[in-house]
């Protein structure tokens, strides 16, 4: 009767996470204890086929198992192969069922070693007195947690061997993995901010404008990040800005996971991101880094809107001294705003003309803030009537505007 002795070991697959800090993910390796395992013992040929052979139909009675349960075959991976061999070779010359190799290296080690990038990674490993690949993959199936690995359908790829030792029995390897193909910085970038933007409309949330130099902060700050890196001061410029930090090598998780950022309350948005391997993600990873920038809440406001918020500014001044609260005249709205654009355009031009009490000019970049210089005229209790026109003046940074406010103030 055959004797086929199996061990499996596997790489637990990291999961892409949101943090404010620093994004973490632990990789545990398990091994299952060895089984002795007796099939029913099968006949086979007097004629040792050739190793490549025995690898193919290992192979080929894996995707077969595959296809009869739905799952999707296989692809075989040359870098995947060597390794198999290498590790048949190891555990053949020194008669000893492992998953370390002779250098005492895990299949996570031998895999980044040998440049692979992946996602997550399994092993089975067998040794048998018969060479049969079909009884080896019975004996394998068996065993729940080898079972588990040949038919996960998160792996894609993989590489087998059969090897013979000096000891007679035979000693199988089987390498699995989920790939892990890298796209271009762009790619990810769009796709990103896509998933940002469908999500905030989906909240019913206006989505934050793109900004091309805040891409490139954003990608500088997902280096330092994934070099482990102190990372340097958000820009000024950015204001209360939020760094957001995604980690992890399946690029459909972190576009989920994009789609959780909160944007409501911010104007503009950037992302970049770097590709490397990390102690948290040895088969290789995306750091993608997101900024998101108030911005100036004016800038979403109607007209109406703006020239009402400096209305309540003046009115909350009046209510402070006991003073009625002014209403907004539209003839002096207009006036004002007549006004308000000569003196862009050409400078001041003096006051409108018609009956008026006072008439005030100041730049601001805050609508609820009440100069001083007007703060005395406007606590006068004899005024009823106020004409408001509000301007907006672009600054250089893009993420803040300057206001032209014209107030005309009328008893």
């Amino acid at each position: 009767m055959a004797v086929v002795t199996v061990v499996l070991a596997v790489t637990a697959r990291p999961v892409a996470r949101v943090l404010t800090a620093v994004s973490l993910a632990v990789l545990t390796i398990s091994a299952a204890a060895p089984a002795t395992l007796c099939p029913p013992e099968r006949p086979g040929p007097q004629e040792i086929p050739p190793l490549e052979e025995l690898e193919r139909r290992l192979f080929e009675a894996v995707n077969k198992e595959r296809a009869s349960r739905g799952i999707p075959a296989l692809s075989p991976d040359p870098a995947l192969y060597e390794l198999a061999r290498r590790q048949s070779q190891d555990m053949a010359r020194l008669g000893l069922l492992t998953h370390f190799s002779a250098t005492a290296e895990t299949l996570t080690e031998r895999l980044r070693k040998a440049g692979v990038l992946f996602v997550a990674n399994a092993e089975n490993v067998a040794r048998s007195d018969s060479f049969d690949p079909e009884l080896i993959h019975e004996s394998l199936m068996r065993s729940l947690e080898h079972r588990q690995a040949i038919l996960d359908p998160a792996f894609d790829q993989a590489g087998m061997a059969i090897l013979r030792g000096s000891d007679g029995a035979y000693y199988a390897t089987q390498d699995f993995i989920r790939s892990l193909m890298v796209s271009d910085e762009q790619k990810v970038r769009e796709r990103i901010l896509g998933a940002v933007a469908e999500a905030a409309r989906e909240r019913g949330v206006s989505p934050p404008s793109p900004i091309e130099d805040v891409h490139a902060a954003a990608k500088d700050f997902a280096l330092f990040k994934g070099a482990g890196l102190e990372l340097p001061p958000i820009p000024p410029a950015y204001g209360a800005a939020s760094a957001r930090f995604i980690s992890g090598g399946d690029l459909d998780a972190l576009l989920a996971t994009a789609r959780t950022i909160e944007t409501k309350g911010f104007r503009f948005v950037g992302a970049g991101s770097w590709f490397g391997r990390t102690s948290e993600f040895p088969g290789g990873a995306y750091v993608v880094c997101v900024f998101l920038i108030p911005g100036d809440q004016a800038l979403d406001m109607s007209v109406a809107g703006r020239r009402q918020a400096v209305l309540d500014a003046l009115n909350g001044v009046r209510a402070a001294i006991g003073c009625q609260p002014l209403e907004l005249d539209a003839g002096l709205c207009r006036q004002a705003e007549v006004s308000n654009l000569l003196r862009l355009q050409r400078g001041p031009q003096g006051p409108p003309r018609g009956t008026y009490l006072a008439t005030w000019f100041y730049n601001t970049q805050d609508l609820g803030r009440v100069p001083d210089g007007i703060r005395k005229a406007v606590g006068d209790k004899a005024l009823r009537k106020a004409g408001i026109s509000v301007l907006s003046q672009e600054t250089g940074a893009g993420f803040s505007v300057n206001f032209s406010v014209a107030v005309i103030l009328e008893d």
